[in-house]
């Protein structure tokens, strides 16, 4: 008998959002050099980013807390259906918010390559 398990050859469905240009382009240049992960979109606040989860499937969120308008935070908190979150933001105060939230993990700014 061959008990074999399949993996899933689906890669992960990513959202960047971010207020900073320089962040968004390391963070998409980070997933597009991932296999795994596959880059939908970027946001530049979270009216934009709920926006973009109402019309498309995301897997994982990239997300800065500290953005223009409505926060990451106060984004999260209006989601009906929350994706996988990773915190990218430069202040790591808020780490304990974070297991508030579908939190995988919490990068602080500058992310590196060896980081990501």
């Amino acid at each position: 008998m061959n008990d074999k398990i399949e993996y899933s050859n689906q890669k992960l469905r990513c959202l960047v959002v971010d207020d900073e240009q320089p962040a968004q382009w390391a963070l998409s240049n980070f997933i597009n050099q991932t296999e795994s992960l596959d880059l939908i979109g970027c946001a530049y606040d979270g009216s934009e980013a709920a926006k973009i989860l109402k019309e498309k499937v995301i897997d994982l969120l990239f997300l800065d807390i500290n953005l223009p308008g409505m926060s990451g935070l106060e984004m999260l908190n209006t989601l009906e259906n929350q994706p996988m979150v990773i915190f990218t933001t430069a202040f790591s105060s808020y780490a304990i918010n974070s297991f508030d939230y579908n939190v995988v993990d919490y990068l602080v700014k500058p992310i590196s390559r060896d980081l990501f």
